[in-house]
């Protein structure tokens, strides 16, 4: 016989799967095949195999031999097969009679000695044959005990390979399970061990008692691990079902105690708080290993520390608590419910006065780093406005605060609008489908939120302005536009009413800007000149209702308008704002840079493209950050360049944007790759302020890549754009933005520049708006300096700058921030006179020479060669030797000179006090 087959088992996750092992021997040299897209444990059992079927007495068949795994396209791991493939191969040589394995599923590893060895997943393995409808398993010694807990099958066990080809051959007995006696239950520790700790551990039994989440909070030592590794010993014990379940995840993890018996506690699984993704959820290549939410299935999962963990981890989490489920790839790794899913999840937390215990139902929230932190760091989140987010301990003793991470009554501790993430709910979440509350009604609910609170009201109003005049009191157009003129002359009054709240008239003229500036891009020249002449209500009202007086103006307002309502986009801009941390800047705002104002003269010559003519002042600025805006740009410079710098190129900025900082600078860039993000960097690493102007909405940062800088800019600096939130960056945009670039600075300069670079743009811009501009020099091999050296050719007005210095000169105060005149090392010979000098070149540079033919070399007469040859000797610039004088060793003048006071660059040279006395035998008194 040249063919045999053998059944085993492969697992995928925890899934197991009954697979055929067949061998076919055939005639040619020598050799072994495994195919059914075995690993690399599988690939090399055909190794262990042959040495442990010739170790164990048995003849190995020199043909060639193929073995295939069925089926074949499900993928097989680990080195439970080798049992089974030895079995096969001696079946298929004819060595032993398979008749007593038919319908046996076979497991177990091989060693090269013949003996087989524990395997791990036995039990799923087993679980898995019995349910294909396997009566009987054969498994290694290692694993009788576990695998006898699976009713419904027959286990008998292996030690050697010898042992089962004596079983087949011979009917001699295999190896008996051990007797089947109830685990006890090991134990651990107790919460009955707690002394004190009333609230914590009233908290524990209440999660305990439903499955809920619950977070201690308290200074160290406060006694939070201690409760939380309590919390397993008043749960009950797992019924046999779920202790089949743990035991199932707990053998494929290798974790299994001595005996093999089933789980009845339930585990308690604390990872530390640099686990890795895949530790916590389980996965990898190849046999996928339980994680830490697997083997805590129907036990605790404890996150000690858990605001250091990473924020990857903590969003790895988000899956498995919500679907009740890990999943890690394309391996499904267990079916855990640690959140006890299809029940409903109650937080527990402590009440600001008193030891009561308040129970809020929600939903079982997501753990995602800053939110996780606001609550665990009481002290440093926002909103604590709200009780319920109040602080960990209570009064700082042995007592431990319980809270949660999901939503109750009075608010949240992030700043989103009573969601615990702080993003927008859905109307799912609004209360079992119902529609949301008015806007009034959330503001009195949650008086922290007020801003979001006057955006809804704005969202109201659009639509619904007063028309004087009118019974009703509405405009009958519906389009949010103005009646006739209201009191002051103005179109439709100074007030907006919609029944839950007033919308002022700052309030009004602030969403008319915004909307203008969503009507036209921002720097329109005819927009401009309508806000200067009506007002930006009434100019809005104006375009609005089709009287613009440019023709492409017109024809822009018109497109815009049939897309959107432009009231309604500049509330929702406004409420994104709020919801994004930022802020509308206008200029009746006391922090509004009135620098930007010289940006109305700002006119280019030779304009031949209508971006560069749309140079107008800014309607408005959306900024993110704490700093007000005007104290942030009133002493400035912007540090501008090329996106493709070299090397070169981002050290200057870097240095530039440090020594800025460092003497109190703001430093102002376009947050771009290149020359933009070594400046904010060089800013940032020096502790200064610095800016970044975008082309885009705040909320879509723009390149991708520096969205970690922006967010460190926003921390210490500022964020600024004239677009609002959720706007794209097109390319127009960012010539658009240079303006406010140049224009809100006292200086630019630029740093590298290619010769198509909207860098020299920005010094164009800032050159005709009487700003001063600077150009960094470049090697003239490189392409990026072309720009930079075209600029200075081309604009006499341009200042070649080679460090900060020279860019304080230009922008400093006049006569107090003058750059340093660059000089050279001061040497002792500068400060000699013409005959000490012409003496000192006369000798030679090696030998001596004597007084008279130096004095003849010198040209003086020998009476002052002495005089002056003394001086110079007390400089250590010369020697007398026995012959004449010589120069004076090198190290002996680098002594002197090392010794001699250095002059700063910015003072005169001292005079050498022994040139300043009297000669002998001078007339001099």
């Amino acid at each position: 016989m040249s063919y045999a087959k053998v059944l085993s088992v492969g697992l995928v996750g925890v899934t197991g799967h009954l697979v055929e092992v067949e061998a076919d021997l055939a005639a040619g040299l020598p050799a072994v095949v495994i195919s059914g897209l075995p690993d690399t444990a599988l690939h090399e059992a055909r190794d262990r195999v042959r040495a442990a079927v010739v170790n164990s007495g048995q003849r190995w068949p020199n043909r060639r031999i193929t073995l295939n795994l069925l089926p074949a396209t499900l993928p097989k791991f680990g080195s439970a097969f080798d049992l089974a493939i030895a079995a096969a191969l001696l079946g298929g040589s004819g060595e032993l009679p398979l008749l007593p394995l038919e319908g046996v599923v076979v497991l177990g590893e091989l060693g090269l000695d013949g003996t087989v060895r524990p395997v791990r997943g036995v039990l799923p393995m087993v679980a898995a044959a019995a349910r294909e409808g396997a009566s009987r398993v054969i498994v290694p010694a290692g694993n009788a005990a576990e695998a006898a807990v699976i009713p419904g099958i027959r286990v008998r066990a292996v030690d050697t390979l010898h042992r089962l080809v004596a079983f087949v051959r011979d009917g001699s007995p295999l190896i008996d399970p051990p007797a089947d006696s109830p685990a006890p239950v090991t134990g651990g520790p107790d919460l009955a061990e707690v002394a004190g700790q009333q609230l914590g551990k009233r908290a524990l039994e209440v999660a305990a008692a439903g499955g809920h989440h619950v977070a201690l909070l308290g200074p160290p030592g406060a006694g939070k691990t201690m409760l939380a590794e309590r919390l397993p010993s008043i749960l009950p014990e797992l019924d046999d079902d779920a202790a089949l379940e743990v035991t199932a995840l707990h053998s494929i993890a290798g974790l299994l105690p001595p005996g093999g018996r089933l789980l009845r506690r339930p585990p308690l699984q604390a990872p530390h708080h640099t686990a890795t993704v895949p530790s916590l959820v389980g996965g990898g290549s190849g046999l996928a290993r339980p994680g830490a939410v697997s083997l805590a299935h129907r036990g605790v999962l404890f996150l000690d520390e858990a605001p250091e963990f990473s924020k990857g981890a903590l969003e790895a989490l988000r899956q498995p608590l919500e679907h009740g489920r890990p999943q890690r790839g394309r391996h499904r790794i267990s079916r855990p419910d640690p959140t006890g899913a299809g029940r409903q999840s109650v937080s527990v937390r402590q009440a600001r006065r008193g030891c009561a215990l308040r129970v809020h139902p929600a939903r079982p929230p997501s753990l995602p780093g800053p939110a996780l932190r606001a609550v665990a760091r009481p002290d440093r989140r926002a909103g604590a406005a709200d009780a319920g987010a109040g602080g960990g301990a209570d009064g700082g003793g042995e007592r431990c605060g319980v809270l949660s991470h999901g939503r109750h009554a009075g608010g949240g501790g992030s700043s989103g609008g009573g969601h615990p993430l702080g993003r927008p709910r859905p109307e799912a979440e609004r209360g079992g489908g119902r529609p949301a509350p008015a806007p009034a009604t959330v503001a009195a609910a949650r008086p922290g939120h007020r801003r979001a609170a006057r955006a809804a009201r704005l969202r109201l109003a659009v639509g619904t302005r007063l028309r004087p005049g009118d019974p009703d009191g509405m405009d009958d157009r519906g389009s949010g536009r103005p009646g006739p003129a209201g009191p002051g002359g103005r179109p439709g009054g100074d007030s907006t009413t919609d029944g839950g709240g007033d919308v002022s008239a700052e309030e009004e003229r602030r969403v008319a800007r915004v909307a203008l500036t969503w009507l036209a891009e921002p720097g329109t020249r005819a927009v401009h000149r309508l806000v200067q002449r009506l007002g930006p209500v009434a100019a809005l009202d104006l375009l609005l209702d089709g009287g613009s007086p440019d023709g492409w103006l017109h024809t822009t307002v018109a497109a815009r308008s049939a897309a959107a309502d432009a009231r309604a986009v500049a509330a929702e801009a406004l409420d994104r704002a709020d919801r994004l941390g930022a802020r509308l800047v206008t200029p009746d705002d006391d922090e509004w840079p009135a620098r930007v104002a010289g940006l109305a003269t700002l006119q280019l010559p030779d304009v031949t493209r209508r971006v560069d003519g749309e140079t107008a002042p800014p309607l408005c600025f959306w900024v993110r950050g704490s700093w007000p805006l005007g104290e942030a740009l009133e002493r400035s410079v912007a540090v501008v360049g090329a996106r493709a710098a070299t090397g070169y190129g981002q050290h200057v900025a870097t240095e530039l944007g440090y020594g800025l900082a460092e003497r109190d600078w703001t430093v102002v860039s376009g947050g771009a790759f290149g020359i933009d993000a070594a400046a904010h960097r060089g800013a940032l690493n020096a502790g200064g302020l610095t800016v970044a102007v975008l082309a885009c909405g705040l909320d879509r940062p723009y390149p991708m890549g520096n969205t970690a800088l922006f967010d460190q800019i926003a921390d210490t600096g500022l964020l600024v754009s004239e677009w609002p939130p959720g706007a794209e960056p097109l390319r127009p945009r960012f010539l658009i933005r240079n303006r406010v670039i140049a224009g809100g600075t006292l200086g630019t300069v630029v740093v590298e520049a290619s010769a198509r670079s909207g860098a020299t743009q920005t010094a164009r811009r800032a050159i005709y708006t009487g700003r001063a501009a600077m150009v960094v020099p470049g090697p003239v091999t490189s392409a990026m300096s072309v720009g930079a050296h075209e600029l200075l050719r081309e604009f006499p007005k341009a200042r070649l700058v080679t460090g900060v210095a020279h860019v304080l000169e230009e922008v400093g105060r006049i006569g107090a921030d003058l750059a340093p005149l660059a000089r050279g090392p001061q040497r002792p010979a500068d400060a000699l006179d013409d005959d000490a000098r012409s003496l000192l070149e006369a000798l030679p540079r090696r030998g001596a020479l004597g007084v008279d033919g130096l004095a003849a070399r010198a040209r003086v007469d020998v009476r002052t060669a002495l005089r002056k040859l003394s001086l110079l000797e007390e400089l250590s610039l010369v020697v007398r030797r026995d012959d004449g004088y010589a120069l004076a060793p090198p190290a002996r003048q680098k002594r002197a000179t090392s010794a001699s006071p250095t002059p700063t660059p910015t003072s005169p040279a001292p005079t050498t006090p022994a040139l300043s006395r009297p000669a002998v035998g001078d007339a001099r008194p």
